[in-house]
């Protein structure tokens, strides 16, 4: 987890991390609803083959447009998606590049990998799974409306640079637990999709922290390695991301959170199944994230 909040702070600045932070940077942070308007699949559970039956929580995408001293730029979007498939990449970056002059590189499209979002379905193989001949015609629709969804929330992060500081932190939250148990049977799989206290896990929260010239708040990246399965409801729901970012812009009124999932492919959110049972473990993701914001911080120079 780490690593990736390197990479992507690497991607546009040059030197090791300063020790002062100075406004270097222009920041903007957007977020746009992207909840669908017609019935569709859920996503995620492979058992679960029904259409959401309404909207617990609002589905959103997220950006954070930054540029350094000489101009370049770097978008991240992040999605209450199970998935970015690549059609969908294509084709933002092919209108991102026509729109703002963004080149692939600079963009970044990021899934919270929430299992109760929508099937995003492109081609005809996909398609013959639908028994409803509107499902079709209401993917194609969703697939458009996504796109532009995620074009006007690039736009307005870049349509809000201003000038800004950049920091980063790190905390820890410890909810996550390794879900790859192994068999003792002789046949079958050798490992259960079962909690397993003993094996490796990440508790990492990385946090990247952008204030405007006033020192206020404009906007939070976290992330955490765990999967986005606290919820397994019939509804359109952001999981324990989802709510963790609603509690962070509560704390943080105008603020934009943004997360990012890590590399949760062997964890699960434990315990989980249970609107109660969520809400307990969100509480330690945005006290874990807010912590870094005061002392402690590093700070970044631009180029």
């Amino acid at each position: 987890m780490k690593l990736l909040y390197c990479v992507l702070i690497l991607s546009i600045v040059s030197g090791d991390p300063a020790q002062a932070e100075t406004l270097d940077w222009k920041a903007g942070a957007a977020k746009i609803i992207i909840t669908p308007t017609e019935p569709m699949y859920l996503a995620g559970f492979v058992s679960r083959e029904v259409p959401a039956e309404g909207t617990a929580m609002d589905l959103y995408a997220k950006s954070l447009a930054i540029e350094d001293r000489n101009g370049t730029r770097f978008v991240m979007v992040t999605l209450d998606l199970v998935e970015v498939t690549y059609q969908l990449r294509d084709d933002v970056v092919a209108a991102a590049r026509e729109q703002f002059g963004l080149a692939p590189e600079s963009l970044l499209l990021h899934c919270s990998h929430t299992h109760c979002g929508p099937e995003l379905r492109y081609t005809e193989l996909e398609f013959m799974k639908f028994t409803d001949p509107l499902s079709k015609e209401r993917c194609l629709r969703y697939n458009e409306f996504l796109k532009e969804k995620i074009i006007a929330v690039i736009g307005e992060a870049i349509e809000g640079l201003a000038p800004a500081t950049i920091s980063y932190g790190n905390a820890r939250c410890g909810f996550a637990m390794n879900r790859r148990l192994k068999s003792d049977k002789p046949t079958g799989n050798p490992y259960l999709n079962s909690p397993n206290p003993e094996a490796v896990v990440d508790h990492d929260v990385p946090v990247l922290t952008v204030r405007k010239a006033d020192e206020t708040l404009s906007a939070v990246v976290f992330g955490y390695a765990c999967h986005n399965t606290s919820m397994n409801i019939s509804e359109w729901h952001g999981d324990y991301a989802g709510h963790a970012q609603g509690m962070i812009e509560e704390a943080h009124p105008g603020t934009v959170a943004l997360f990012m999932m890590g590399c949760g492919g062997d964890q699960n959110a434990y315990p989980r199944f249970g609107p109660i049972l969520l809400l307990g473990i969100c509480f330690f993701i945005p006290s874990a994230s807010l912590s870094p914001l005061g002392r402690g911080r590093r700070g970044f120079r631009g180029r």
